[in-house]
């Protein structure tokens, strides 16, 4: 970890400002300029804050993967309903305001 100093060190500001700033995968991570310099400033999430630790739930990926697919297709189906009726409905709707 490094020491992140305050833009305002050696002004009045408050102390918690100069603190260390702790890692949060996912979320935040310190990391020296020559890092960052190492990869041509590209600041990408994954390369910046790290990815949180996931759980593993025990499923086999052979079987999530179909699983979710299948479910994914029926959310893609229902919003292809959706805008279908949304524009049906439009259809009758006035552009003063008022209903067709």
């Amino acid at each position: 970890m490094y020491e992140w100093t305050s833009p305002c060190a050696g002004l009045d500001c408050h102390e918690d400002a100069r603190r260390p700033v702790p890692d949060l995968p996912g979320l935040r991570r310190a990391a020296a300029l020559e890092n960052s310099r190492r990869h041509a400033f590209a600041l990408t999430p994954g390369r910046c804050v790290g990815a949180e630790e996931q759980e593993d739930d025990g499923e086999p990926f052979a079987e999530k993967y179909p699983r979710r697919v299948a479910e994914l297709e029926e959310r893609f189906a229902e919003g292809e309903r959706l805008t279908a009726t949304v524009r049906e409905r439009l259809q009758f709707v006035k552009m003063d305001g008022g209903i067709a």
